[in-house]
């Protein structure tokens, strides 16, 4: 079912997908729900000083921006690449991903859940090698659809795990483009503990010991949903130095750092729905 609805909007205009996906999440938000509740905690959390009508109405943003995101998946995983690749209007940042994929270390790139990481994905793809890290859906079926999408342009998709790390040391060995999602919390015991919008969070130390011990450059990137179905705007930032620090806790610090800063352009397209502070640190009380 989920690959004949992918087919099925992927015959649609992108304005029509964006529409209908916005009706979905005027419908999640009309409802209680878990994505609801999780959504309206995190912004109580990262949103302190912001008023109750404005987390509403950054709520409301949110659901039909989720709506959109899930609506256009068919456009992205159907459609020729050039119709695809043809839908992105203005790249912000350009030149630092250019020294980035110049050199010949590889490219480390972090892509939060922010904006249409699906697009941005198949951008990296035709510039150069993409290797990218995945955590697999439950479902095998669902994941045979999503990978087939994903890998239209050559991805090499590798699942999160032992193997995959190493695959991703040798992939940045052979010059590759290396994605990883920066804000997937990891399991207790595998990460450390760094403010994200001013609260602790346990946050992965894979992509900055990768920096570190590989010297490869870091960069950071998602892509941005412009109004009316005008397209999309990629936003490029190279990573501060401190995210190869040695001193893991500096490293982790910087990366959730330019998370944020990255979510504030956009925050009406971040996954708010996802629990991104569920593990706590010892002692301290659960958040949702």
């Amino acid at each position: 079912m989920f690959a004949a609805l992918v087919r099925g909007f992927g015959q649609l205009p992108l304005r029509w997908m964006h529409r209908i996906g916005a009706m979905i999440g005027r419908l999640f938000l009309l409802f209680p729900n878990r994505n609801r509740r999780v959504a309206e905690r995190n912004l109580e959390l990262c949103f302190p000083d912001a008023t109750e009508a404005e987390r509403r109405r950054l709520l409301r943003r949110n659901f039909l921006e989720t709506g959109r995101s899930l609506a256009e998946l068919g456009y992205f995983w159907t459609r020729p690449a050039g119709d695809v690749l043809g839908l992105i209007q203005e790249v912000e940042g350009q030149a630092a991903f250019d020294a980035a994929l110049n050199g010949d270390q590889g490219i480390l790139l972090a892509a939060p859940h922010l904006g249409a990481w699906e697009l941005l994905c198949q951008y990296l793809a035709a510039r150069g090698p993409l290797t990218v890290l995945y955590r697999e859906p439950r479902d095998p079926g669902v994941e045979a659809v999503v990978n087939a999408g994903r890998n239209r342009l050559g991805t090499e998709l590798v699942r999160a795990g032992p193997q995959g790390v190493r695959r991703l040391f040798r992939a940045l060995k052979e010059g590759r483009i290396v994605g990883i999602l920066p804000d997937q919390q990891p399991k207790r015991g595998n990460g450390e503990f760094a403010p994200f919008f001013g609260i602790p969070a346990l946050t992965m130390v894979l992509l900055t010991r990768l920096a570190a011990k590989s010297g490869a450059p870091v960069v950071f990137g998602f892509a941005e949903r412009l109004d009316d179905s005008r397209g999309f705007r990629l936003h490029f930032r190279a990573a501060p130095e401190a995210i190869s620090s040695p001193d893991s806790g500096v490293a982790v610090a910087a990366l959730n750092r330019t998370v944020e800063e990255m979510v504030r352009i956009a925050p009406a397209q971040y996954q708010w729905g996802y629990k991104r502070f569920s593990i706590r640190p010892e002692g301290e009380s659960p958040l949702y």
